[in-house]
C-alpha cells in the first residue's frame, strides 16, 4: 500500500512547466542585456571618430589595455590598445578636448590581512583548549 504524502500529478505539471518557461526566457533575458552596452571597435575606427570630433568622454583601463568610449550621440564603445600607448591616446584626447574622468584609485588586496586575521583566530583557539586541557588535568590530578 502506498502513502498519499507526495505532491499531486497537477502540481507536478505546473512545476515542470514553470521550468521549462523559465529555461527559455533566461537565455532571452541575457541576450537583451548584451554586454553592457558597449560595441568593439579598432583603434583607427577610434582615431576617425576622434578626428571628426564624436568623442563625448573616455575612460581608461590600463590594467587591460582598454579604453571605453561614449560618443555625442550616446552611443558607447569598448578599444583595446597595445601596452605602452595609453599616453599617446591620452594626450589626443586632450587636445580635442575630450572629457576624462581621474583614473580611480588602485584597489588594495586585503588578502594577506585575511590570512593574518585568521592565523591570528587559530593561534588564540589553540591556546584556549591548551590552557583548558591544562586546568582540567590539575583538577583530575587534585581529586586523586
Amino acid at each position: 500500500m502506498t502513502s498519499g504524502n507526495g505532491a499531486s500529478l497537477t502540481i507536478k505539471i505546473a512545476v515542470a512547466i514553470a521550468c521549462i518557461v523559465c529555461g527559455y526566457l533566461t537565455p532571452a533575458a541575457y541576450a537583451a542585456k548584451g554586454s553592457g552596452g558597449f560595441t568593439k571597435e579598432s583603434v583607427p575606427a577610434y582615431e576617425k571618430q576622434l578626428a571628426v570630433g564624436e568623442i563625448k568622454q573616455a575612460t581608461f583601463n590600463p590594467p587591460k589595455h582598454t579604453m571605453r568610449l561614449t560618443l555625442k550621440d550616446g552611443a558607447h564603445f569598448h578599444v583595446l590598445y597595445q601596452s605602452g600607448e595609453e599616453p599617446k591616446l591620452r594626450a589626443a584626447l586632450a587636445s580635442n578636448g575630450v572629457v576624462l574622468p581621474k583614473a580611480a584609485k588602485a584597489h588594495v588586496s586585503h588578502k594577506l590581512r585575511y590570512i593574518a586575521g585568521g592565523v591570528l583566530v587559530v593561534v588564540l583557539i589553540l591556546i584556549v583548549v591548551g590552557l583548558a586541557t591544562i586546568r582540567r588535568r590539575r583538577r583530575a590530578a587534585m581529586a586523586y
